[in-house]
């Protein structure tokens, strides 16, 4: 038998799979099909709650080649590698970096901090899955790997009593597949046979270049069918994201795009998320928000000690995060205060799953 080169070896695409402290059954549905993966390395990022002996017990049981992630490790095809709980895990050049968390709020975030490197360092070919959570980790880690050009899977969430960390990352529009555990082999499968066929080079050249041309048809259809006009966003932004979508959907030619958008609904109200797609955090501009909470917002109070009220408009408040960050910074400012003015905080978008999400007012413990 003829031996595998290093060149080889290396993986179509790197999976990152993120899942809760009580998640190992969704783990053996997913890895319980029997789609067959042997040009996929699979990166597993467990709860913090789940013994790593069940980990390893699952996978081993579907799995020829399960191993722990090691400091400078480089990522195989058909190999499954899991994270320690301890230990934060990033991916540079397709070799795995290991960190000890520098802090709790890192250590909630594991899965976040390895989606958005998988992202960076694999663009295309990285796929971020979230299966049930409530704690939010991978969230704001998928948005990041979408950004990069990398194509997110979540678990339904009515196959699972644990869903919030799944329904955040559906009101931000950053989930491509919608699936149960069971099924979501099949379609890694079918995504890795047709990157396996991407020729890449001149023919993606070609390809942005169609999308290119294609562009102010399609934002005068996205105008007819949501009201809001996107000719004024960068030209760039817009090809690469709707190159994105022509990935997620295997298609090869912005004809064949541009017949699937006018044939089936949904996919218009699934561009028009990916366009506005939401990067937000609580205090997510450290820098900034120290600034106004150390300049800006007090000399706002002295200005308006006569009692007269202070009106802050928060434009694309996406899921609210910096609505309630201005909140939190006013709450903190004013409370030794005697007479205090009063503060309204007006939030508006476009995405209306979003608003739903920032009216809910409800964020896991990873924020």
């Amino acid at each position: 038998m003829k031996k595998r080169s290093p060149r080889d070896s290396r993986p179509t695409l790197i999976v990152g799979i993120g899942f809760s402290d009580q998640g190992i059954h969704d783990l053996n549905r997913l890895f319980s099909s029997a789609v067959k993966t042997p040009e996929i390395a699979f990166v597993i990022v467990p709860g913090k709650g789940q013994p790593l002996q069940d980990v390893f017990e699952v996978l081993q049981a579907y799995h020829p080649s399960v191993e722990m992630a090691a400091p400078g490790l480089r990522l195989k095809a058909g190999t499954v590698t899991v994270v320690p709980q301890d230990r934060i895990a990033s991916l540079k050049e397709g070799v795995l970096e290991i960190s000890t968390p520098r802090s709790a709020d890192e250590k909630l975030g594991a899965a976040n901090v390895f989606f958005k490197s998988l992202g960076r360092d694999q663009g295309k070919r990285a796929v971020g899955i979230l299966l049930s959570g409530e704690d939010g980790d991978g969230v704001e880690g998928l948005t990041a790997l979408s950004q990069s050009g990398g194509m997110s899977f979540v678990q339904d969430p009515r196959s699972t009593g644990r869903s919030g960390t799944i329904r955040s990352a559906m009101d931000l529009g950053v989930a491509d597949y919608v699936l149960e555990p069971e099924a979501m082999m099949k379609e890694l499968e079918s995504y890795d046979r047709h990157l396996r066929k991407d020729k890449g080079g001149d023919a993606e050249e070609s390809l942005k270049e169609q999308i290119g041309s294609a562009i102010i048809g399609i934002c005068d259809f996205l105008q007819k069918k949501h009201r809001h006009d996107f000719k004024h966003y960068k030209t760039s932004t817009l090809v690469r994201r709707i190159q994105r979508r022509l990935q997620v959907l295997r298609l090869g030619r912005i004809e064949d795009y541009l017949e699937f958008l006018r044939t089936n609904p949904n996919e218009s109200s699934r561009l028009f998320k990916e366009l506005l797609i939401n990067v937000t955090s609580f205090f997510r501009d450290e820098e900034s928000f120290e600034v106004l909470r150390q300049d800006v917002l007090p000399a706002i109070i002295r200005n308006h000690a006569g009692g007269d009220k202070i009106r802050i408009w928060v434009a694309g408040c996406s899921t609210g995060e910096e609505a309630y960050t201005f909140a939190i910074l006013f709450r903190e400012l004013l409370e030794n205060l005697e007479n205090p003015p009063g503060v309204q905080i007006i939030a508006t978008d476009v995405d209306e799953d979003a608003l739903s999400t920032a009216r809910r007012g409800v964020y896991p413990p990873s924020i």
